[in-house]
Parts: structure tokens; sequence; C-alpha cells
């Protein structure tokens, strides 16, 4: 089993399996961004999208970007989807945390549901903040 980048000139052959992991994680943004989006801001270098390989197959995808904050950089971890996460979860985040450090970040974010929590845990993430989001196009 193999974490590892897809290189942006190869993303158009992946997407077609990628794109579809994604969706589900991408539809759960309320509306901020759509797959096609996300798409445009892997092409544009935004985001980086990572593959979950397994006997040559994409089992699961990930999508990271850098965050640059006033006082220090951060990589964050934003949309996930696929299969078999127990099995390839601590691999991506090995994967990731190195990543992060050769990009000079100083931390490693995860934005998802609360059921993350039990997911994230095992490996030293802790939950600093809730979002509160209210709706302003319904009135």
């Amino acid at each position: 089993m193999k974490f590892q980048i897809i290189e942006p000139r190869k993303l158009d052959d992946a997407w077609p399996i990628v794109g579809p992991l994604l969706n589900k994680a991408v539809s759960l943004s309320n509306h901020k961004l759509n797959i096609d989006d996300l798409k445009q801001h892997c092409d544009a270098g935004a985001y980086l999208c990572w593959a979950v390989i397994d006997d040559g197959q994409i089992i699961a995808a990930v999508t990271s970007r850098i965050i640059d904050y006033p006082q220090s950089k951060a990589l964050s971890m934003d949309f996930v989807g696929g299969s078999r996460m127990r099995e390839w979860l601590p691999l991506a985040v090995a994967e990731l945390k190195k990543h992060a450090k050769r990009n000079e970040c100083s931390s490693f974010e995860a934005y998802g549901r609360r059921a993350w929590e039990k997911w994230l845990k095992p490996y030293g993430w802790t939950p600093t903040e809730m979002t509160y989001e209210m709706d302003l196009t319904n009135g």
C-alpha cells in the first residue's frame, strides 16, 4: 500500500477515480466549493491531491494545502474519501507530517465532522475549536 502525491500532470488521468472519492467530503462543505472548484484548485497548485494505492488501484484520496498564517505555517488536510481508512490512515499521517516538515509547517490541521476525533486521536490530534456557521442566504 502506498500514499503518494498525484503529480499535477497526471491529475486529469486520475480525476475520474479521485473526484468521486472526494465528492462526498466536498459536498459536506456547506456549498463553499464543489468538486469542480476543488479540481481547479488542485490544477492551480493551491491543493495537493494524494492517493492511497493498493495493488495498483486507487482506493482513497486526500487533499492538503499549506496555510500561511502571520506567525506560522500549517499543513491542512481538508478532504478525505475512499475506503479502508483504518488500514491506510497511519501511512497517510506519517507522509503528510513529512510533507509538512519539508515545507516548514509548525502544525498539521484537519477539518471534518465531530466523528473524525475518534480516527485522529490515536495519532496525537486534539480538537482545538468548533466552527459555528450561520446561513445568510435564507432570510
